[in-house]
């Protein structure tokens, strides 16, 4: 689901007219408008704002949220400056052809993101957000990668992201299956 909180959404969480989210009333909105559905996928817009972190004003944000074992889970989202350094300079996704090279691409980003590695232990997973275009469709897709006490790698953990489809407006699980064909075929 991609979702842009509105003013009503606000004033409904926050019992005021406060038009921004601290991390715990993010996801006190996300329980109270998406109800829990195992893999649930949403990429939220909003207004974040944390005492001593954001200026009063807060500050705009799209981040992705992952519902997974009963409880919500922030990912890593890839942003339009992360896809502009990889060389996606008007399309802000990936193909078929950076497959390849997504490792290194997310294990750059959260090397550099200070909020990510100035907390990262061994065996720490993080969930990497990213948009995906493939046979004139765009995806979400999650890509799970654990941190080795040096970077983030996709060892250890489910070597095939977790893929969404964007129909009618909301994120579904994208049941098409990929096959690599080896000589034999």
């Amino acid at each position: 689901i991609t979702y842009t909180v509105t003013d009503a959404d606000y004033a409904a969480t926050n019992g005021n007219t406060f038009k921004k989210f601290s991390a715990a009333k993010v996801i006190e909105f996300l329980n109270s408008k998406f109800p829990p559905l195992e893999n649930r996928l949403v990429v939220l817009s909003y207004v974040y704002f944390e005492s001593g972190v954001t200026t009063s004003a807060g500050a705009p944000v799209v981040q992705t949220f992952l519902y997974q074992n009963g409880a919500w889970v922030k990912a890593y989202h890839v942003s339009q400056a992360q896809y502009i350094s990889a060389g996606k300079l008007t399309v802000f996704n990936f193909g078929a052809a950076d497959e390849p090279n997504l490792n290194g691409y997310f294990n750059t980003f959260l090397k550099n993101d200070a909020a990510v590695s100035g907390k990262a232990k061994t065996g720490d997973v993080m969930y990497v957000s990213y948009t995906f275009f493939a046979s004139s469709k765009t995806y979400q897709r999650i890509k799970p990668l654990i941190f080795d006490g040096t970077n983030w790698t996709s060892k250890s953990v489910p070597a095939t992201p977790l893929a969404f489809l964007k129909k009618n407006g909301t994120w579904i699980p994208d049941a098409t299956v990929y096959y690599t064909l080896v000589s034999a075929d």
